[in-house]
């Protein structure tokens, strides 16, 4: 297959060229852009029995066949976002039947197992590196990194048995009834057996228009806007960022990979994409324990205000504030701001002067996150549908830099780890770096009254279970962009600086963390914040499988 140039839309009108139309045409949606839907189900299923394995392929070939007028193609999420923009924002003038039919489309994926291509006599030889990762499967090759008690929920835990399961259905919308409807409807006419539970996933949303841009970011349940460093595919995505400011910041470079990172370029596999589906539920009272005992610490030491250690605590173990502020680049937006006198006791050799300035700056910190905002000025582009994150986000530099600047994300921090924007001699070289991300599609799952709970200002509401990340992300190189970060980076105290520490939310909380230089305060008991429920590694086939040809033969 052969791939266009990125960014994808980039003629006057907006319009794919031809070209572009045949390649989106080619792939699933929901991997070049995400779906931006509210409510999803995942519906796990078996191929239809049959008596023979060709009978069995043939049968199965039919029910592809039977999916193709459901799954959405890439040019299909197009048109959908095309509705959207026409729909948004809400206006009486425009009537409500165009709001309603926005509202009421369905986004659809199909994903393959191990045991489903073997259904179809297919097997991933030559395609993965190393060779047989994806016939391991993810708890075999994580293994080391995940304990015993955890990947053991069901139907994940049946991959590699004889109930083993073929495939998943990720169905996306904006009215839970509109999913309920189309999982049963999906089978309807067909002997294709459908496992239960469907896993339900729900974009549990910031409200409170943090950026002032009309965009309402969806949040995990520690509470983090989620989605806002990802590649980007489209040209409407790289809009330039406010005026006088360079429009490519070094760091966007960090969220480009190339379309031959993502896809499978040639052979029978060709316009597919690898998908890693993992269940992580997460311990919300645990991790805010902890962050509570280290905004009392930053309170205590540091001169910090109770206000501004309350975002600022969770910031330092994750990498961003709540809202996606990247702490380090907070302090240097105060470094920029501080007394000529400030920054040059902040690069003194005496500790004491150096304390002493980083109390005085800490100390400009203000009491409300929101307050930040003045600190990172953005403006919303004109005709900019629907709301976007604002590139402002993404515009430091993790590097670090002069007057005794910081990286603009600590590199002992759960997002700077699993994302590093960095290369050293030992462990990753640039061009590597910039390959080793996945495409990253994930949301919450749990009850939306437990979500909201999340929020809450009083600690015996955290949840300590039941909520939590289904992770969902596609790659081109199950090893290089997805179990490096779990096998290596994470647990490394060397990588990808020395002195990193191991991560601070896949390790347990209290490991290796520094602030200014200084340990922060362990919890009693390390905590454990994370648990990973189940996991698959999937295939995402290119359209031309759901056809009259169907999929390749052995």
């Amino acid at each position: 297959m052969r791939f266009p140039v990125l960014p994808l839309c980039a003629s006057p009108d907006g319009q794919p060229t031809a070209a572009e139309a045949k390649f989106l045409r080619s792939i699933q949606g929901g991997i070049l852009k995400g779906h931006g839907r509210n409510h999803q189900r995942l519906v796990f299923f078996r191929f239809p029995r049959a008596e023979t394995p060709e009978e069995r392929r043939e049968r199965a070939v039919q029910f592809l066949r039977h999916s193709g007028t459901r799954v959405t193609s890439a040019e299909q999420q197009r048109e959908q976002r095309e509705r959207w923009k026409e729909a948004w924002p809400a206006d009486p003038a425009k009537g409500d039947d165009l709001l309603e039919q926005a509202n009421r489309q369905l986004f659809c994926n199909l994903w393959l197992t191990r045991a489903g291509l073997a259904v179809l006599g297919l097997k991933m030889d030559g395609v993965t590196d190393p060779p047989g990762s994806f016939d391991d499967g993810l708890k075999t090759r994580l293994g080391a990194e995940i304990g015993g008690d955890e990947m053991a929920a069901p139907p994940y835990s049946q991959e590699g048995t004889g109930g083993d399961f073929h495939g998943v259905l990720l169905l996306a919308g904006n009215q839970r009834d509109l999913l309920r409807d189309a999982g049963r409807g999906f089978f309807r006419g067909t002997e294709a057996g459908r496992l239960e539970p469907d896993e339900e996933i729900t974009a549990w949303r910031d409200r409170s228009d943090p950026y002032d841009t009309d965009y309402l970011p969806p949040r995990e349940p520690f509470g983090f806007a989620d989605g806002i460093s990802e590649p980007l595919f489209f040209h409407d995505e790289r809009i330039p960022p406010a005026a006088g400011r360079p429009p490519e910041p070094t760091a966007w470079q960090w969220t480009r990979i190339g379309l031959d990172e993502v896809f499978i370029p040639a052979g029978k596999f060709s316009g597919g994409t690898f998908v890693v589906l993992l269940k992580i539920e997460q311990n919300v009272a645990a991790f805010r324990g902890h962050e509570q005992a280290v905004a009392d610490w930053l309170v205590a030491h540091h001169g910090v205000n109770q206000g501004a250690s309350a975002y600022l605590a969770p910031a330092i173990l994750m990498g961003r504030t709540r809202q996606g502020y990247p702490v380090g680049e907070i302090f240097n937006r105060l470094v920029e701001r501080a007394p000529p006198a400030w920054r040059t006791a902040l690069g003194s050799e005496d500790p004491g002067q150096r304390g002493y300035a980083l109390k005085k700056l800490l100390g400009q910190l203000p009491a409300k996150e929101a307050e930040l905002r003045e600190y990172f000025p953005g403006s919303r582009p004109p005709g900019w549908l629907p709301p976007s994150p604002p590139t402002w986000l993404n515009e430091f530099d993790f590097a670090g830099g002069k007057d005794a600047r910081p990286p603009g994300c600590p590199f002992h921090a759960h997002t700077r780890k699993m994302n590093p924007r960095a290369a050293d001699a030992v462990h990753l070289r640039e061009d590597d770096a910039m390959r080793a991300q996945p495409v990253r599609r994930g949301a919450a799952y749990g009850a939306p009254e437990r979500l909201e709970k999340c929020a809450s200002p009083q600690p015996a509401d955290w949840p300590v279970g039941g909520v939590g990340l289904m992770f969902i992300a596609y790659m081109r190189s199950l090893a290089r962009q997805c179990e490096a970060a779990h096998t290596h980076w994470a647990p490394d105290i060397s990588f990808p600086l020395p002195g990193g520490g191991a991560d601070p939310v896949l390790a347990r909380l209290g490991v290796g963390q520094k602030f200014a230089g200084q340990s922060l305060p362990p919890p009693n008991e390390p905590a454990r914040v994370l648990r990973r429920l189940g996991g698959v590694y999937l295939f995402c086939p290119p359209m031309s499988w759901f056809g009259e040809n169907g999929p390749p033969s052995a």
